[in-house]
């Protein structure tokens, strides 16, 4: 979806993204993270936290942040 939304110039490297979670596994998104969108080094995109008070997250990759701490992504808002 990053790249396809890149590719259409909906988004670019440093875009700010806002994501709605579920941190507690308690039924439905509880919770807005925000990111920005990073070129990695083999080209690919992905989603970076940088707007949150729990360091242990700050600056996390969005996708280790799902497998990680086993949290549901519920939207994800351009």
């Amino acid at each position: 979806f990053l790249t396809e939304s890149f590719n259409v110039g909906r988004v670019r490297e440093g875009s700010v993204v806002q994501l709605y979670v579920d941190t507690d596994g308690v039924g439905g998104a509880n919770h807005y993270i925000t990111a920005r969108v990073v070129k990695k080094s083999n080209g690919t995109f992905d989603l970076a936290i940088f707007d949150h008070t729990d360091s242990k997250i700050k600056d996390i990759s969005i996708r280790d942040y799902y497998r990680e701490y086993r949290k549901a992504i519920h939207r994800i808002m351009l």
